[in-house]
């Protein structure tokens, strides 16, 4: 069959920075399509459309014009499109995308996969220009609906597929999840316009030393109960990982058929697995590979130590992040249920330093349960501790996470649109906040953070200023004004 791999286009608000990375999940599946034999392609309308900007309200839609997305559906004459919606804020522009599909030729089958249709997908169902929806890990089920849809054999047991029976939906659980990562084929890059990633260098975290930035995941699933995370609603909650050695063969051809000079491992949890990983950064090392590389979604601190970090420092990593979320520890084990201690992550963090590696972190504010002195302790944190670059979010309630339950349960939620869930925008009032104070708070401490790197570290501040104004102009200059504009908290 004929089957179109599409990302839609991306609207983000116009305090987050635009991000133009390869759709690996997509990649994925169309390596294990390819191999059954189907002919596949893959359509990025963001990267492929990253310079169209259209501004409306509070928001910036970019990508390709609905036209030219119709031209190349129409061009490649698909009998199956899968669209991607991995981010509930992005569903709006995934149902948009089907509509069009269904405009184009109502015979097409529409299947969306990702985090949304994983949570929610009764919802995206109830939309008639979708016929199935495919729940977390995706690789394979994907491919047997395909199959099944050419053979003209019953789909109906398929694990994590949704369809409609008549006028019901049934959904069917995500009970399996790939055992041995290592039986992937390596992600379809070849099937990408490599060239938009790289001219875009837009990608997600901003100290790359080389546009040619490729991304990679070496491992999924995550043990941890985060009260806020999504992850193990799509990977599980086991930790899978592919062997250093299946990874190793990726990084060569990343950099012999892609040219690649810089590489961001996706991982939630690189590091999980402590001997596994410095096993896979000395093979790197061994390898003479020479690639530069970053963590853009954090390791964690309590899967670390002071041995893996200066493996990594030599493997080529010069710029780490530790996912701190709270600079609390009451908030840390009873409020987020995150195994980790903060004078530990303080400690890793400085020998990192120590050895010549910029250091990041993120922090999550305003759960419930959170006072505002126990948030001050996260606005403090950077300051006791000599960090390149931090950054706050504000605890969002994506759909299916502990989070969510608590604040439905408590009454404590918002309401608010899919396009509300990002980490800027408060959704959650307390007895001791309110989304109003939480969004003044952290623009305050935003602004207290850069005066802290002008005075205190002025060479952080040239040097990462620098690199994320050269990548994206417009986004700093708009993000300045509204900083140092913004109201002032009383």
């Amino acid at each position: 069959m004929n089957v179109l791999l599409v990302q839609p286009k991306y609207a983000y608000p116009r305090d987050v920075p635009l991000v133009v990375t390869m759709p690996l999940g997509l990649c994925y599946i169309a390596a294990v399509l390819r191999n059954r034999g189907h002919r596949v392609g893959i359509l990025d309308c963001l990267a492929e459309g990253f310079r169209n900007r259209e501004v409306s309200g509070g928001q910036v839609l970019f990508g390709l014009s609905d036209e030219a997305i119709a031209e190349r559906i129409r061009e490649f004459r698909p009998d199956v499109v899968g669209c991607s919606a991995m981010f509930s804020m992005q569903y709006p522009q995934a149902r948009r995308l089907c509509g069009l599909v269904k405009q184009i030729d109502p015979r097409i089958v529409v299947v969306v996969g990702g985090i949304h249709a994983t949570i929610q997908p009764a919802e995206v169902l109830a939309d008639s220009a979708v016929d199935f929806v495919i729940r977390g890990e995706a690789d394979y089920t994907f491919a047997d609906l395909v199959d099944a849809l050419e053979q003209k054999k019953d789909y109906s047991a398929i694990d994590g597929l949704g369809f409609r029976d008549g006028g019901k939906v049934v959904v069917r659980d995500k009970t399996t999840f790939i055992e041995n990562l290592d039986d992937l084929p390596l992600p379809a890059r070849d099937l990408l316009k490599i060239d938009c990633y790289y001219q875009a260098g837009l990608a997600h975290g901003f100290l790359l030393t080389s546009k040619r930035n490729v991304n990679l995941i070496t491992s999924r699933g995550c043990p941890g109960g985060c009260i806020f995370c999504t992850i193990h609603l799509m990977w599980g909650r086991r930790f899978r990982a592919r062997s250093p050695e299946n990874v190793l063969a990726e990084l060569d051809q990343v950099k012999r058929d892609f040219s690649a000079r810089h590489v961001q491992f996706e991982d939630d949890n690189l590091t999980f697995d402590i001997p596994r990983a410095k096993q896979l950064f000395q093979g790197m090392i061994a390898r003479k590979l020479n690639l530069s590389w970053t963590t853009p979604n954090g390791v964690a601190a309590w899967r670390m130590d002071e041995e893996t970090l200066r493996l990594m420092k030599s493997a080529g990593c010069h710029y780490v992040k530790f996912a701190v979320e709270s600079g609390s520890q009451r908030v840390l084990s009873d409020v987020i249920g995150k195994p980790q201690k903060i004078d530990e992550v303080i400690a890793l963090i400085r020998f990192a330093r120590r050895i010549g590696m910029k250091v990041g972190s993120f922090f999550v504010v305003g759960l419930p349960g959170e006072t505002k002195q126990e948030m001050q302790a996260s606005f403090d944190f950077p300051h006791q501790v000599r960090l390149d670059w931090v950054e706050y979010s504000i605890a969002t309630p994506h759909y299916g996470t502990e989070l969510r339950r608590l604040c439905e349960e408590n009454r404590l939620l918002l309401a608010h649109d899919l396009s509300d869930l990002y980490a800027r925008k408060g959704l959650v009032q307390t007895e001791d906040f309110t989304p109003a104070w939480l969004e003044q708070k952290v623009t305050q401490e935003n602004r207290r953070y850069l005066k802290h790197l002008a005075f205190h570290q002025p060479m952080t501040l040239l040097s990462i200023g620098w690199q994320v104004f050269k990548r994206n102009p417009r986004f700093v200059l708009g993000y300045l004004r509204r900083l140092l504009g913004g109201e002032r908290q009383t």
